[in-house]
């Protein structure tokens, strides 16, 4: 058992030696694309989740929302409507931010 850890030893380091020798000046900007990429996504996916829902307003019928007229519910259904909006728009803000400053 000894024996086999050793030989991995002396393995690691020769192959350690065959490895080129990075900095930190030659990783930061492959840690840079990397985040960048990342955010950039998810800044796309969240403008994507706006337009869905945005969208389904458009094709849902106006008798679905007979519903909420009758339990005098309208006035909080769009009041809803607008702070999911304006909670959107804020996760979006942030993330275009976060997009620019990586």
């Amino acid at each position: 058992m000894v024996d086999e850890l050793e030989l991995l030893k002396k393995q690691w380091q020769k192959q350690d030696e065959t490895l080129p020798k990075l900095s930190k000046k030659d990783i930061y900007p492959m840690l840079l694309k990397k985040s960048s990429s990342i955010v950039k996504w998810i800044f796309i996916i969240g403008i994507l989740e706006f337009l869905f829902w945005t969208g389904i307003n458009f094709v849902i019928p106006d008798n679905v929302f007979k519903v909420y007229d009758d339990l005098n519910l309208t006035q909080a259904l769009d009041i809803f409507m607008v702070f999911h909006s304006i909670i959107i728009f804020i996760f979006l803000f942030i993330f275009y931010k976060n997009y620019k400053r990586v």
